[in-house]
């Protein structure tokens, strides 16, 4: 009878146990789909409420052939938004809301990028660049809550003008300033010889 007894409990305890492992199983499943919800949540909470709109420059590649340009933005609410630009009667968000940060990257993949501006202003002047292509993207950050938004890249190509064709066009100005210069003092001995004759047959 006690052999019955301890084996009775001994698969009482077996099936407690597994039924304790089993509900474990449960509570961590569970954990994970809530946590996962959670992110879910968050992630579309954060969807931007604001757009960084380049106001200069207007076309993106821009040519910047002396190697300079400028950056010039303003922030807009996604709702003034269209596929052209801001509305007819939209207004630019109080830029004093905002930190802005202008990143520089030689490909447009942004893997290795150089903080060209930081500050409260919403232009810089970019100057100083060599021959090349650049990319550049602003970063707004929002210093109440922290929130950051992104600009749609701007590429800058600079190509300077070939100096071989610049001492091509400046020898080619000289020979005309020569020619020019040479038809004017030459141009004025028939005209001078003629009156002269003129002058003698009228005597």
């Amino acid at each position: 009878m006690d052999c019955l007894v301890g084996q009775f409990r001994k698969k009482c305890s077996v099936v407690c146990w597994i039924w304790i492992y089993c509900f474990s199983i449960g509570n961590i499943v569970l954990a994970q789909s809530v946590t996962e919800a959670e992110n879910e949540t968050v992630s579309i909470d954060q969807s931007p409420e604001y757009v960084v709109y380049f106001q200069s420059p207007k076309q993106s590649p821009f040519e910047a052939d002396e190697g300079k340009g400028l950056l010039d933005w303003e922030i807009f609410s996604t709702v003034d938004m269209t596929d052209e630009g801001p509305g007819e009667d939209a207004e630019p968000v109080d830029e004093r809301l905002f930190e802005f940060e202008v990143l520089e990257s030689a490909s447009p993949e942004f893997e290795n990028s150089t903080l060209r501006y930081r500050g409260k202003d919403s232009a810089t002047y970019l100057s100083g660049l060599s021959e090349g292509d650049y990319y550049f993207r602003v970063t707004a950050s929002k210093e109440k809550d922290g929130s950051k938004i992104e600009s749609d890249l701007v590429k800058f190509e600079v190509q300077f003008v070939s100096m071989s064709l610049v001492w091509k066009l400046v020898g080619m100005g000289i020979l005309v300033f020569f020619a020019t210069l040479w038809v004017v003092l030459k141009g004025g001995d028939p005209i001078e010889e003629h009156s002269s004759r003129g002058s003698n047959g009228s005597r």
